[in-house]
């Protein structure tokens, strides 16, 4: 119980009833209680640096230029992810892309799981 509401605090969209069936399945038995079974690295916030020599913000653009499937952006309109720079980035490298906002934050799949499936099952 206590490892479901540590999830929903950082997610607080999140029901008690699916913290709980998650906080079970991600955490193991161990002395003294359950710990996270989940790579300890997994808890560092890494994301894309930009400022490396191998990958920087211009090779990103261009890997992104070099789609050619079909691609639709799905982006939760109240991500703190979503910086104005990386989204124009974004756009400017994949104009053809399709751009969905739905009501929501970074964990679409929690926040606004069935208007997510509506934009997968359109596509």
């Amino acid at each position: 119980e206590i490892a479901a509401q540590r999830l929903r605090l950082a997610t607080p969209s999140m029901s008690a009833e699916l913290a709980l069936k998650t906080a079970t399945r991600l955490t193991e038995s161990c002395p003294g209680g359950v710990r996270w079974r989940w790579d300890a690295r997994l808890q560092i916030r890494t994301g894309i640096g930009f400022t490396g020599a191998v990958f920087n913000r211009n090779r990103y653009a261009q890997i992104l230029s070099q789609i050619q499937a079909p691609t639709t952006l799905v982006y939760g309109d109240k991500s703190n992810f979503n910086k104005p720079e990386d989204l124009a980035l974004q756009q400017a490298a994949m104009p053809q892309a399709k751009q969905i906002n739905l009501s929501g934050g970074h964990n679409l799949p929690i926040d606004a799981p069935e208007a997510l499936a509506n934009v997968i099952a359109e596509l």
